[in-house]
C-alpha cells in the first residue's frame, strides 16, 4: 500500500462539496469526512470502513464523502444498499433530496440501477453519475452490463463504491476446507466488480464490523486461478456521535444509575410470556383472557403505558406550544409470520378490550390509566418534566385509544407500502404498533418510538445481529425518555448490555493512538459470538482467553555476527525492566514493546516453518495491558525475565518445540498474571546443538491475563493449537 501522510493531502473543496456539506455539517462531522475522504484517496484497492453507531448519521456523513469524492477526482460513485426495494427506495430518495440543487444545475444524474434509460447520452456520461444498487444478483448483473458492456468508458473512470451495510451480503463463503471455500453468490458479484474496476475505491458503511474486521487482511487465493481481494478495512474511520443521539450508553450504562431517568425504562418480561406469543396455544393463552392472564401481562401493561405515555407527552407539548408529535411501538420477538399473525390477534384484541372500558364510562379504565401514570411518574419526576393533571391525561387517553393502529411488517412489501418521504416508516395514527421480525432491522428508521417489546432468544447470540435489532437507538427527543420503555427478559437484557460493553471497547480500541491495526472482537464462548460462521470461513482465527499463552515457533535465529551487534544493547534495556533471578515485575507497556521489538529483530521470522504474525502478538500486548479494571495497572505488563536457557527449535520427533519455558516459569507467570499481562523474556543459549545457530537470543512469551475477556482476532500467519496453551 502507498503510504502518505495523510494530513499532507489537501482537499479541494469545490461544487460539490460547498452544495452538500456547506455550513450544514458540525465541525467533528467535517473532520470526520475530510479523514476519510483523504484515506479513499491513498488505499489503493484496500477498503476504507465508516464506523457509525445504529441509527447514528452514517449515511448523512457518507453522503459527504461522495461530495468530497467527486470534488478530488472520483466520477462515479455506487451505492451497494441492502437487498430490499424499500431501502433502494429510500436511498434514492435521500439522494435525489440532498443533491437536488445539483441535478438542477445539471452537474448530476442520479439512478436507480434498474431504471437508468436505455441510452445514456454522451453529455450526461461526462456528468458525475451516483448509482444506488441493491446488493440482489439482477441489480449487481445490471449493474455489470451498464459499466463493462454498454458504456466501457464509465468503467475506465474513477468509481467510489460505498457499500451500505457492508457486513451483510457483501461478505459470505459457501462450501469448506476440504471441498473448497468459494464466496457467497452476492460477495462473489461484489468481488468481480472490484476486480474488474482498474481504478476504484471502496467504503464499507456499518454499525457492526466485526465479521469485516475477522477477515484475512491481505489477497487471498485458494488457487492460482482466482485470488479474493481483501476485504478487512485498512483504515477505519469513526462517525462522531451527536447530542441528540441514544444508544447503549442510555439502555445498558446510565440505567444502572439508581434514580436517574434511564433507570426507570426496563421492564421485565418472563419467558413463559414469549412462549405464549410464539404461536396460538390455549394452554398458554386464550384471546378471551388477554387482561387477566398472566402471560399477557408485560404486553398488555407495555400498550397501556405506551398510550398513557404518549398522551403525558402530547400534553406536556401543548402545554409548551410545541407541536405534538405522534409515537410508535415496536414487538419484535419472532421471524416467523405465523407468530406474527398471532400477536397482531393478541393486541389486537387487547386494545379493543381497552377501548370497551375506556368507552364504559364505569371508572375501570380510569383505575387502569392512574396505575400507568404510578409507573410512569417516578422517571418523569426524576426528569423535573411537568405533569399533566391526571384527570386531563385519563380523557386524552379515551381519545387517543380508539386512534391506536396494529400494522404487521414482515415483508419488503410492507415496509415499502409504509415509507414516508422522510424515509421512516410512517405514522398513518396518532399511535401505532408496529409487529415484526428481521425485516425491521437494518436501515429501517421508526420515529416517536417509545415502547421496545424484544424478545429474540436463540441459545447462542449473534452481536451484529443483536445490535441491528436496536430500533431503539438513534435520534430520539430527551423529553421522550421519561416515557420511554424497554420490555425485554432479565436474560436478553444482561445479552444486550454486555454487547454493548464489547462493542464499545471495540471502538476505545480504534479510535486515534490506541489503534494497533488488529481488531480485538470480544466474545463469550457458548452464548455470545461476532458473527455467523459462513461469514468467517476464509479466516484464521486466534482466540486469546483467560491463561492462555501465544509465542512464535518455528523460527530459526539470524545470522551470528547479526546477532552479536544487538544481543549486548539487548541485554541491557531488559536488565533495566528486571533482574533474570527475580520474581515478574510490573514494567511500563511502552519500555516492554521496546524491548520485544528488538528480541524479534533477531529472529528470522520469514523461515518456510516459522508461524507467527509480531504485529499481532505486539497488538496483543498492547490491548491486554489496557484492559484492567484496576486504573493504576492500565499500561503496564508483568515481565519475566530469565537467562540461561537451552530450549530445542525441534523436539526428536521432529515437532517445532513450543515450550521455552520451564514448568516453574510457567506456574509463576500464570499465578501473576491476574490483572495484566505476564511477559515472559527467556535468554536462550541457542546453541549449534539445540538446532539453533550459535547465537544467544530471546524468546518471547506472552501469558494472558486470568481477569480479562475472551477476544478473537484475525492475524496473516497464526500458531497452531499446539504451539500455545
Amino acid at each position: 500500500m502507498q503510504v502518505t501522510p495523510l494530513d499532507h493531502i489537501k482537499l479541494a473543496r469545490d461544487t460539490f462539496v460547498r452544495s452538500v456539506v456547506g455550513s450544514d455539517y458540525e465541525p467533528l462531522s467535517v473532520q470526520c469526512i475530510e479523514n476519510a475522504t483523504r484515506k479513499l484517496l491513498v488505499a489503493d484497492g484496500h477498503p476504507v470502513m465508516l464506523l457509525g453507531k445504529v441509527q447514528s448519521g452514517k449515511t448523512r456523513t457518507f453522503l459527504g464523502i461522495i461530495a468530497y469524492c467527486f470534488d478530488n477526482g472520483f466520477d462515479i460513485s455506487v451505492i451497494l444498499t441492502k437487498g430490499t426495494r424499500a431501502l433502494a427506495q429510500q436511498t434514492l430518495k435521500r439522494l435525489q433530496s440532498t443533491f437536488a440543487d445539483l441535478d438542477d444545475e445539471d452537474e448530476i444524474r442520479i439512478y436507480d440501477i434498474m431504471q437508468v434509460p436505455a441510452n445514456l447520452p454522451a453529455r450526461d456520461r461526462r456528468r458525475k453519475i451516483l448509482l444506488v444498487v441493491k446488493k440482489e444478483d439482477d441489480n449487481l448483473n445490471r449493474l455489470s452490463d451498464f459499466l463493462f458492456n454498454k458504456y466501457p468508458d464509465l468503467a475506465a473512470k474513477r468509481v467510489l463504491i460505498i457499500d451500505d451495510e457492508a457486513d451483510l451480503a457483501s461478505v459470505g463463503f459457501r462450501g469448506n476446507r476440504r471441498t473448497g471455500v468459494r464466496l457467497a453468490t452476492i460477495a462473489g458479484m461484489i468481488e468481480s466488480l472490484r476486480k474488474r474496476l482498474n481504478n476504484s475505491a471502496l467504503l464499507q458503511v456499518t454499525a457492526t464490523p466485526y465479521a469485516l474486521y475477522l477477515q484475512p487482511q491481505a489477497e487471498y487465493g485458494e488457487d492460482n486461478n482466482f485470488i479474493y481481494q481483501p476485504l478487512r478495512p485498512a483504515y477505519t474511520e469513526i462517525v462522531p456521535i451527536h447530542d441528540r443521539y441514544i444508544g447503549g450508553e442510555t439502555y445498558f450504562i446510565r440505567s444502572e444509575q439508581p434514580d436517574s431517568v434511564e433507570s426507570y425504562m426496563h421492564v421485565e418480561v418472563m419467558p413463559l410470556e414469549f412462549d405464549a406469543l410464539k404461536r396460538s396455544d390455549g394452554r398458554r393463552l386464550k384471546l378471551e383472557n388477554v387482561l387477566t392472564s398472566s402471560n399477557c401481562l408485560a404486553l398488555r401493561t407495555a400498550l397501556l403505558d405506551f398510550v398513557v405515555g404518549a398522551s403525558i407527552r402530547r400534553l406536556q407539548q401543548q402545554m409548551a406550544g410545541h407541536r405534538k408529535t405522534r409515537f410508535s411501538m415496536v414487538v419484535h420477538t419472532e421471524q416467523s409470520r405465523e407468530s406474527h399473525q398471532w400477536q397482531m390477534q393478541v393486541t389486537e384484541r387487547v386494545v379493543n378490550e381497552y377501548i370497551d372500558l375506556a368507552t364504559a364510562d364505569d371508572g375501570r379504565w380510569n383505575s387502569l390509566v392512574e396505575q400507568s401514570i404510578a409507573r410512569l411518574a417516578p422517571a418523569l419526576t426524576s426528569a423535573g418534566n411537568p405533569m399533566p393533571r391526571a384527570d386531563t391525561v385519563v380523557v386524552t387517553t379515551i381519545d387517543l385509544i380508539e386512534g391506536v393502529r396494529v400494522q404487521r411488517v414482515n415483508s419488503d412489501e410492507d415496509v415499502l407500502a409504509m415509507l414516508g418521504d422522510n424515509g421512516q416508516l410512517r405514522l398513518e395514527s396518532v399511535l401505532t404498533v408496529f409487529i415484526g421480525g428481521q425485516i425491521l432491522d437494518r436501515g429501517v428508521t421508526i420515529e416517536g418510538l417509545i415502547a421496545f417489546y424484544y424478545g429474540r432468544n436463540p441459545q447462542v447470540f449473534q452481536q451484529d445481529t443483536v445490535l441491528q435489532h436496536s430500533r431503539m437507538y438513534g435520534a430520539r427527543p430527551i423529553d421522550d425518555l421519561p416515557v420511554t420503555r424497554f420490555y425485554t427478559s432479565d436474560r436478553l437484557r444482561k445479552v444486550m448490555s454486555r454487547i454493548h460493553e464489547f462493542d464499545h471497547a471495540l471502538r476505545i480500541a480504534l479510535e486515534p493512538g490506541n489503534d494497533q491495526g488488529v481488531a480485538f472482537i470480544q466474545e463469550e464462548r457458548g452464548r455470545i459470538k461476532p458473527c455467523a460462521p459462513n461469514k468467517l470461513m476464509l479466516s484464521q482465527l486466534t482466540s486469546i482467553t483467560p491463561g492462555r499463552r501465544l509465542l512464535p515457533i518455528g523460527f530459526q535465529t539470524k545470522a551470528p555476527s547479526y546477532i552479536r551487534t544487538k544481543i549486548a544493547r539487548l541485554d541491557a534495556k531488559v536488565s533495566q525492566i528486571a533482574q533474570a533471578t527475580g520474581d515478574p515485575v510490573l514494567a511500563d507497556l511502552e519500555d516492554v514493546i521496546d524491548a520485544i521489538t528488538d528480541a524479534l529483530l533477531l529472529l528470522d521470522l520469514e523461515h518456510r516453518e516459522c508461524v507467527f504474525d509480531e504485529r499481532a502478538f505486539l497488538a496483543a500486548v498492547s490491548y491486554l495491558s489496557k484492559q484492567s479494571a484496576e486504573p493504576l495497572l492500565k499500561g503496564n505488563v508483568l515481565v519475566l525475565v530469565r537467562d540461561g536457557r537451552h530450549a530445542r527449535r525441534q523436539f526428536e520427533n521432529g515437532r517445532l518445540s513450543n515450550i521455552p519455558y520451564s514448568a516453574t516459569d510457567a506456574e509463576l507467570a500464570n499465578n501473576s498474571a491476574i490483572n495484566v499481562p505476564c511477559i515472559m523474556l527467556l535468554r536462550q543459549d541457542g546453541t549449534s546443538a539445540m538446532g539453533w545457530r550459535d547465537a544467544p537470543f530471546y524468546w518471547p512469551v506472552l501469558q494472558a491475563p486470568v481477569n480479562m475477556r475472551p477476544v478473537v482476532f484475525s492475524a496473516e500467519v497464526l500458531a497452531d493449537e499446539g504451539s500455545t496453551r
